[in-house]
């Protein structure tokens, strides 16, 4: 029985609906849109396996650094020439090294802090310590 009263009850608010309700669907509520950029990295490869998780835009926006885990090195790429400008290497170990997995973030004057689980490092836009 509450189960033929709930069917009374959903056609009875299907039948309140107006024409223009009912002809909406949920792909006309949803906007999709999709940008493509395409980047000359000359001789290089953009590291792109981590689909740019391990990226950050610059404050300005002029500038995406692309760290690749792989290489340990950054990518710097130029958003107004829509070019790489340069790679950056880091090295893994060692006083200078920044480890296997670490996290990034950009400084207002474009040098990266690096840190893992036991330390932070802070290194210029040429790779130094």
């Amino acid at each position: 029985m509450r189960l033929f009263n709930g069917i009374l009850f959903l056609l009875f608010i299907s039948a309140c609906a107006s024409k223009e309700e009912k002809k909406q669907g949920v792909s006309d509520q949803i906007k999709v849109s999709l940008d493509t950029v395409m980047i000359d990295a000359g001789e290089e490869f953009i590291f792109l396996q981590d689909q740019l998780y391990s990226s950050k835009l610059s404050k300005d926006t002029k500038y995406l650094i692309n760290f690749s885990r792989k290489d340990n090195a950054a990518e710097k790429i130029d958003l107004d020439q829509l070019k790489l400008d340069k790679k950056i290497q880091y090295e893994r170990e060692g006083p200078n090294g920044i480890g296997d997995y670490p996290s990034f973030v950009l400084l207002p004057n474009q040098n990266m802090l690096f840190w893992t689980y036991n330390f932070y490092k802070i290194f210029d836009h040429d790779g130094r310590l």
